[in-house]
């Protein structure tokens, strides 16, 4: 058997095998045996008829089995011939084959790439450090005002207004195709995406019905709507009138036991949103570092497995929008198109993925097991629970690997802060730009 390899694009290699007439007459031989055992033909006891018979019989199905086992152990052992792991189900293509002669097939599959990285110290990156201001720190204790809202119904001669809540019966009607939705509660906010219904309801009255037509763009999500002119008939149930609670101590104290006063509130929230900002802060600046790596140590990842990354990608991507969206306009979605449209973004995270693991093995950078055990110390007594139920938990639900992972990443981000230059500048967060610059 004669076996050559060739190099594809996108880590792809390419086997040409070519098997001889002898292992083909092999296997044709054993199979012969093995319908011989079974053929029913007239005039012989099952398994007594002779093989030139047998063949006149079943030549085309003894043949075709015999090729397809010869193609799949040259397969294998050209594989083994050649230390290739395919990382995806072989394609064969190209099969050539003649009665009484070898036969010859090219066998493609995406292998794990091969590369170095090379160019990955001395660089100059600019890192964005957002500036947590009063004005922030002002916006999440009023999204926590929000959050604890209450609700009082209207009188019976007031207007729907903007934040109420309010439920309605609709009757919607898409070029004749009706829908009805009875008791259908939600708030009037200024919500984009049901902005135009929500400014038709406002000044509604209790038992009141309204007819109003809204049309939709072409490029809306919702394809039952896109480019349509919807009726609606709308009766308003119930309306009830937002009540937001004072900000004060008392506020605070039902906020969580641990404040006593509003000041210690909104100290608790300038730490979290200034720890979000030190995380956004080092997750662009990683992510811009691995970028130039990538820029500068360019190499291939197979088809297969941006891929698969990106199939994975999009069943969390609309998993989310499930939950906060709803199944319906989910439905709406390309599932095709949302895996194309991740493609770029899962070829990153697999080619930074990479490029962490042969910078640690480049510079011995490892995870120890008692830093570990040091990071489920330290969890376990932040949320309060004992480190052997954690430790068990965890492994229960193969997390450990998971915190590993993290452990290096964070020990890889050090040492690349350290192996490059990093300038740092304050900026407000609307001033602050989508990401870190390299320079």
């Amino acid at each position: 058997m004669k076996v050559n390899v060739r190099d594809l694009e996108k880590s792809k290699k390419e086997l040409s095998i070519n098997v001889p007439k002898e292992l083909i007459d092999e296997a044709y031989e054993k199979g012969l045996k093995l319908i011989k055992q079974k053929a029913k033909i007239p005039g012989f006891r099952q398994g007594m008829a002779p093989d030139d018979l047998v063949k006149k019989h079943y030549h085309n199905k003894i043949m075709s089995e015999a090729l397809e086992k010869v193609i799949n152990d040259a397969m294998i052992s050209a594989f083994k011939e050649t230390t290739i792991n395919p990382l995806n189900m072989p394609l064969v293509k190209d099969v050539k084959y003649e009665e009484d002669k070898s036969i010859s097939f090219n066998v493609q599959v995406d292998v794990y790439p091969q590369f170095d990285v090379v160019n990955y110290k001395g660089f100059v990156f600019i890192q964005e450090m957002l500036e947590v201001s009063e004005s922030d720190v002002e916006s999440e204790l009023e999204a926590l005002q929000l959050r604890y809202a209450t609700y009082n119904p209207k009188n019976e001669d007031s207007v729907v207004d903007a934040y109420d809540l309010v439920t309605v019966d609709i009757i919607e009607d898409v070029d004749g195709s009706i829908e009805e939705s009875k008791d259908f509660t939600f708030v009037i906010d200024n919500n984009d995406f049901h902005k135009d219904f929500n400014e038709n309801v406002k000044g509604m009255k209790k038992g009141e019905t309204k007819e109003f037509f809204i049309e939709y763009p072409d490029e809306h999500p919702d394809k039952r709507f896109a480019g349509k002119k919807v009726k609606y008939t709308v009766t308003v149930k119930d309306a009830k009138e937002r009540i937001l609670p004072e900000l004060n101590d008392d506020f605070a104290k039902q906020i969580g036991d641990n404040f006593e006063n509003l000041n210690e509130l909104k100290e608790n929230i300038r730490e979290r949103l200034e720890e979000n900002a030190r995380m956004r802060s080092k997750n662009a600046l990683t992510e811009n570092i691995l970028k130039k790596i990538i820029d500068e140590n360019p190499f291939d990842v197979p088809e297969s497995m941006v891929i698969s990354h990106s199939q994975t990608m999009a069943k969390q991507l609309l998993d989310s929008y499930k939950q906060t969206y709803g199944e319906e306009i989910v439905k709406q979605f390309s599932i095709e198109k949302v895996i194309e449209d991740l493609k770029p973004r899962a070829e990153f995270q697999i080619k930074s993925a990479l490029i962490i693991n042969k910078i640690a093995e480049k510079e011995n950078i490892v995870v120890t097991d008692d830093e570990v055990e040091q990071k489920i110390k330290e969890y376990a007594e932040k949320i309060k629970m004992e480190y052997e139920k954690l430790k068990e938990l965890w492994e229960k639900n193969k997390v450990i690997q998971n915190v590993k992972d993290d452990l290096l990443i964070d020990k890889i981000y050090d040492f690349l802060v350290k192996a490059n230059k990093i300038e740092q500048k304050i900026v407000q967060k609307e001033k602050s730009s989508d990401a870190n610059r390299e320079s």
